[in-house]
């Protein structure tokens, strides 16, 4: 701190030196910026007091506006409901009337009285009557101003308050008319009719002062005076000191408040006693400490200024100190720094090293470093002052060792020697460097010695030795045979030159194809990156080739309702788990949707590996609008033939029982065939309907538990009939398997495929329905023995009107779309379906579901417990 001051000061110093007055008037000129940061400090924060305070009487303002407005409502509300009971119950008793009106008066402090007036406008009723009873039986309508003021009230059907008025009794009040109507008029009646139902008023006197006393009592704006006025009249006052006027003029807040019609302008505003807690302390404390701290800054200066002269006297003493105390220190840190050094070295170093005396013809150890003594298992402390024979030395070596020692001693330079150190289980090769290098003071010479392990260059040595005989060897022999192979290399060398060449031509041409053809064409890394777009594929999706290429094919290019699905499937091919074909969008750069038909192939690289995919599209999006404006025809066209088509099938069934009449035999066989295809027709409309409801998702699944036995049972039962006809025999397996699925649908799928079976068996053939449980899913499989699928139609087998002969339709009848319903079927449940099939030899129809019943009992074991948990 002493330093930060001293250079602070000599700075400012420096920057006034050709300024001497400021030096000097330094600590006036400190008190003079603190006490005016201090001044205007104070200015806002006496500012932000004075609009805490304002802001807390528009809160106020606020607070007794709603209580008033609350209140009144109130008061209102249960007029209200005085007139209701009048006008449901057509007319009330005066008992009751007044009892209500008592209550009324009794719950809702400020009524001076509630009065009933006739249609006539005569005071009839009066609670209370005591202090009331010259208004008994007085027509309101003698005066002309009350007069109209009533029918006023009449023609508007609603509430009416009036402005306030000197009340008979005393005071200021106002008066408030509730009309009463039996009945609602409507645009049909007459004038006459509308003064009959009219049943007079209700009307309440509100005494002001009282009102507003009850309303605005101690506990509505504690602290606060205020006032009402109604237009330019003060109707009410709310203060308790003798300078109200003066706070009102200077703080008063405004606030309009309506009710029926009627405006009264509220004034509020603080009084000396809520000032006086709500005023901030604050100002006055930042204003008193800012100028003690503008004072102590002064003094401060002042008196560094005089040390600062004192100060630098003895700088220039601590100067000479300093520069010789410095140099001590840096020769004293770069002798232990070197001597660090050198330790760490000795310590670290990867070769044997250590410090020897010679005593008695034996070597006695002063130090050894870490690799020494791990060599030789020990410590470097428990080395410290051991001989060489008692740490296992053979006395040979020792009596070998000693004589280098003393030739090292007698020629003052280093010895160079190697020996062998025999262990327990291998022998290694040391070589050994000794040297003298200081005399204790009892004239016993010390030694350093360094030992490195040459075990691998000697055996290094040894094996180069045995392996340059043996290349020599080699190389004679390859030179001769290399003479031979020579010719023949060169007659590969011209093959594979030519198949380079086969190869460039044949990429050539497939480049050339991709470019040019007018197909979607993709290839993608293992990481869904693009690596090559074709032209057309550019054109397709409006980008420029360095918009698309190193781009996430699916991020960019997929829309986000099909990416899972989308990224699923490529998932799949790179896991050679793919289906050849499957189809998904791309969104163009206008955002523009495309529907393509993608088939896909593995990209690898030479050793074989998954490299990426290429996948080849076909634009289908207009064949795609073409499809579904075809199957909406379909489906309007199939609604509109289902009545006529019934109308026509009743009349045929009607003329087949007789019931119209006789016809001859030939009629009746006509008829016959007539009612064959009606059948046929109306079975082909159904089918269209079900699929296009299915397809649109327009039919809910209703779900249950079921058994897979069960299921297969009623499907072969409900074909029983035809199964006979065709002398087809259907075995089925008894495993069941228990799923949540919709029982009809999957029955109508069941029932699809085995009817399918059946209709191209031979007699004799047999159909094998199964079912079995592989892992989550359940595999549902039909397997006939009849003339089978050819290879190139077994995945449009399942398209809409599809069959694999045409023929078929007309001799085994069907109307193309089984397959298709039990596709949309299936999907819907989740599960797929395929078909396989060598054709001549039969077919295999399969389909998965998944197996939910197990999450089913969860949710309704979850259920139950949480049912029990409630109280």
């Amino acid at each position: 701190m002493v330093s930060d001051r001293r250079i602070f000061l000599h700075r400012l110093k420096n920057l006034t030196a050709n300024k001497i007055w400021l030096w000097q008037w330094l600590p006036a000129i400190v008190w003079l910026i603190i006490s005016t940061e201090t001044l205007f400090l104070w200015k806002a924060l006496a500012d932000q007091d004075l609009n805490t305070k304002q802001r807390l009487v528009q809160f106020a303002a606020a607070s007794v506006k709603q209580e008033i407005d609350t209140q009144m409502r109130n008061r209102f509300q249960a007029l209200e409901r005085m007139r209701e009971r009048w006008t449901s119950r057509g007319g009330t008793p005066k008992l009751e009337w007044e009892k209500d009106a008592q209550n009324y008066l009794r719950g809702y402090p400020g009524f001076q009285a509630i009065e009933w007036i006739d249609s006539e406008f005569y005071v009839r009723w009066i609670v209370p009557l005591a202090g009331n009873e010259a208004a008994q039986n007085l027509n309101l309508a003698f005066e002309p101003r009350r007069k109209a003021a009533l029918e006023a009230a009449r023609q508007k059907r609603t509430i009416t308050v009036t402005r306030t008025i000197n009340l008979v009794q005393g005071g200021k009040g106002f008066l408030v008319y509730v009309p009463i109507f039996l009945h609602e008029n409507s645009s049909e009646e007459t004038l006459g009719v509308q003064q009959e139902s009219f049943e007079g008023f209700i009307l309440s006197v509100f005494r002001l002062q009282t009102l507003l006393d009850t309303l605005l009592d101690e506990n509505v704006a504690p602290g606060y005076a205020l006032a009402i006025y109604d237009g330019s009249e003060e109707i009410y006052r709310r203060s308790s000191s003798e300078n109200s006027k003066q706070m009102e003029t200077q703080w008063a807040q405004e606030a309009e408040i309506h009710f029926e019609g009627v405006t009264w302008k509220l004034r509020v505003w603080p009084t000396n006693e809520l000032l006086v807690t709500k005023k901030s302390r604050l100002p006055s404390f930042v204003l008193g400490g800012g100028l003690m701290m503008a004072l102590l800054g002064a003094l401060v200066i002042y008196l560094a200024q005089t040390a600062q002269r004192r100060t630098q006297q003895v700088e220039i003493i601590n100067k000479k100190l300093t520069r010789e105390i410095f140099e001590r220190q840096k020769t004293s840190s770069a002798l232990r720094e070197k001597e660090s050094t050198l330790r760490n070295f000795f310590n670290s170093s990867p070769l044997m090293m250590g410090i020897v005396e010679l005593i008695n013809e034996d070597i006695l150890h002063i130090a050894a470093n870490e690799a020494t003594a791990q060599f030789f298992g020990v410590t470097p402390e428990a080395m410290k002052n051991q001989l060489a024979s008692s740490l296992g030395a053979s006395p040979a070596q020792v009596k070998r060792w000693v004589q280098h020692y003393h030739e090292s001693q007698k020629t003052g330079s280093p010895v160079y020697f190697e020996y062998i150190h025999r262990a327990d289980n291998s022998n290694r090769c040391l070589l050994a460097t000794v040297c003298p290098i200081a005399q204790n003071p009892r004239i016993r010479t010390r030694f350093s010695y360094i030992v490195e392990d040459i075990t691998v260059r000697k055996q290094a040595e040894s094996i180069l030795q045995k392996t340059k005989k043996e290349l020599e060897t080699l190389v004679a022999e390859r030179t001769a045979a290399l003479t031979r192979v020579n010719k023949s290399l060169e007659w590969e060398l011209e093959e594979r030159r030519q198949a380079e060449a086969n190869i460039r031509e044949l990429e050539r041409r497939w480049r050339t194809l991709l470019e040019n053809v007018r197909l979607v064409v993709v290839g993608l890394n293992c990481h869904g990156q693009v690596e090559y777009a074709n032209p057309f594929c550019l054109e397709l999706t409006q980008y420029v080739k360095e918009e698309v290429l190193s781009k996430n094919w699916f991020n960019t290019f997929v829309p986000k309702s099909q990416l899972q699905q989308a990224y699923q499937d490529f998932k799949e091919i790179l896991a050679e788990q793919f289906r050849p074909h499957y189809q998904y969008s791309i969104v163009t750069k206008s955002g523009a949707e495309k529907i393509i038909d993608w088939n896909s192939t593995l990209l690898r690289t030479p050793q074989g590996e998954v490299s990426g995919t290429m996948s080849i599209g076909l634009d289908i999006t207009e064949r795609y609008a073409i499809e579904k404006i075809k199957g909406e025809f379909i489906s309007i066209a199939s609604h509109e033939m289902r009545t006529p088509l019934t109308s026509i099938h009743g009349v045929i069934q009607l003329l087949e029982a007789d019931r119209l009449g006789s016809l001859s035999p030939k009629g009746k066989e006509m008829l016959k065939i007539a009612n064959r295809n009606t059948n046929r027709l109306i079975f082909l409309l159904n089918d269209v309907l079900d699929l296009e409801r299915m397809e649109s998702q327009r039919h809910h699944l209703e779900k249950q538990c079921c058994h897979s036995a069960e299921l297969i049972k009623q499907s072969i039962e409900t074909v029983s009939y035809m199964a006979q006809e065709h002398q087809v025999v259907i075995e089925t397996n008894s495993n069941s398997v228990e799923l949540l699925v919709d029982p009809d649908r999957i029955l109508q799928t069941l029932t699809n495929l085995i009817s399918n079976a059946i209709k191209f068996s031979t007699a004799g053939d047999i159909i094998w329905v199964t079912a079995q449980k592989q892992n989550k899913e359940v595999l549902f499989s039909v397997v006939d023995q009849g003339r089978g699928i050819p290879t190139d139609q077994l995945e449009s087998i399942f398209e809409r009107f599809h069959q694999v002969d045409a023929s078929d339709a007309r001799k085994k009848g069907g109307t193309g779309l089984g397959l298709a319903i039990c596709r949309s079927i299936v999907e819907q449940h989740g599960g797929k379906i395929w078909v396989e099939s060598i054709f001549g030899q039969g077919s295999s129809f399969y389909f998965n579901l998944p197996i939910e019943v197990a999450d089913l009992e969860k949710d309704e074991a979850i259920g139950k417990s949480s049912k029990n948990d409630l109280p």
